[in-house]
């Protein structure tokens, strides 16, 4: 588990974790590429989304043919967080 600098602070912390969380969720399995829907910035979102796979929220997989591609899904531990999330965001729009 990586340090945080307070006591408060975890990974939904992390730029975009949130988004990043509810759009896997919501989508079910995406090419690591599709996160730029969540951000432009690809380095912003790649460091957050290796924080989320560390801490054991997203399952990062590789594959290489027909050319190298990566997926992104939810653990059964990010689909907990994620179904959260989704009823914290339901009540923001309210």
């Amino acid at each position: 588990m990586p340090d945080y600098d307070h006591p408060y602070q975890t990974v939904m912390s992390k730029n975009h974790a949130f988004d990043i969380i509810t759009y896997i969720y919501e989508k079910g399995t995406v090419h690591k590429s599709d996160l730029y829907a969540v951000s432009s910035n690809y380095r912003a979102f790649t460091s957050t989304l290796k924080v989320l796979v560390d801490e054991g929220l997203v399952i990062e997989e590789m594959t290489r043919e027909p050319r190298l591609h990566y997926t992104l899904s939810l653990s059964e531990k990010g689909k907990r967080v994620g179904k959260c999330l989704m009823d914290a965001k339901k009540i923001l729009v309210e």
